[in-house]
C-alpha cells in the first residue's frame, strides 16, 4: 500500500474516518444499459465519468443490471483483460472515495492513482472479494494525505477478471475555512489535554 492512501474495508469505518468531508454517492441506477468499449466515456448523474480502455479486447466494462449482492438497480461491471482499464473521473478534487464490490478472485484488481504534486502515480490492490451469491457485498476505500481527481482500475495479474461495483462514495475537499477551523479544534484539544497534565504535576 502506497505511503500516500490510507486503506479501508469497512464501509462504516471508512464514513467515520471522513465524517468531516461532505459526501456524494453514485449508485448507477439512473444510468442506462451501456457496453464500454475502448475509447468510451459515459458522464453518470454525480458528474463522475467512466472512460474505458480496451485496445485488445471487446469491451472493458459495462453499466448492467445488478445480480447476486446487489439485485436492485445498476452496477458498473468490469470486464477486464489485460490492456484494459476503466478511468474514473471525479467532478471535484476529492481527499477520498469508497465503493462496494464483489467477485474481485482471479487476476485482482489494481488501483492507480496520481495525487497533486506527485510525478508518478501511487498504486494500491483491491482485495479479494466474495463470490456475487454470497449475501453481503465488500467494500474498498482511501483517504488520501493530497487531493486526486482521477483514478484508474485495471488487472493486478494477467487472467480475465469480471467484477461488480456500485455505491461509489467520494468526499469533496474541505473549504479553507473548514480546515482551519478543523486545525483550531485540533490545536485546542491538544491545548486542554497539556493544562490536564500540567495540573496533575501541581
Amino acid at each position: 500500500m502506497a505511503d500516500a492512501f490510507t486503506m479501508f474495508t469497512s464501509r462504516s469505518t471508512w464514513e467515520d474516518a471522513a465524517s468531516t468531508f461532505s459526501m456524494t454517492t453514485e449508485h448507477f441506477d439512473a444510468a442506462e444499459f451501456q457496453l464500454l468499449q475502448d475509447g468510451d466515456t459515459v458522464t453518470l448523474p454525480t458528474d463522475i465519468t467512466v472512460t474505458a480502455q480496451a485496445p485488445t479486447s471487446f469491451m472493458a466494462g459495462s453499466i448492467t443490471s445488478g445480480s447476486g449482492v446487489f439485485t436492485e438497480g445498476n452496477v458498473l461491471l468490469g470486464d477486464l483483460d489485460p490492456g484494459d482499464a476503466l478511468i474514473i473521473s471525479l467532478p471535484q478534487p476529492s481527499l477520498g472515495f469508497g465503493f462496494d464490490y464483489s467477485d474481485v478472485d482471479q487476476g485482482g484488481v489494481k488501483l492507480t492513482a496520481l495525487l497533486n504534486g506527485d510525478n508518478e502515480p501511487d498504486v494500491v490492490y483491491v482485495p479479494l472479494g466474495v463470490d456475487a451469491s454470497e449475501p453481503t457485498a465488500d467494500f474498498f476505500g482511501i483517504l488520501a494525505d493530497r487531493p486526486l481527481t482521477t483514478f484508474t482500475l485495471s488487472l493486478a495479474g494477467d487472467s480475465l477478471e469480471t467484477w461488480d461495483l456500485d455505491n461509489l462514495s467520494i468526499t469533496a475537499v474541505p473549504e479553507p475555512s473548514a480546515v482551519i477551523a478543523l486545525n483550531l479544534l485540533g490545536l485546542g484539544i491538544a491545548g486542554n489535554r497539556w493544562l490536564k497534565r500540567s495540573r496533575r504535576r501541581q
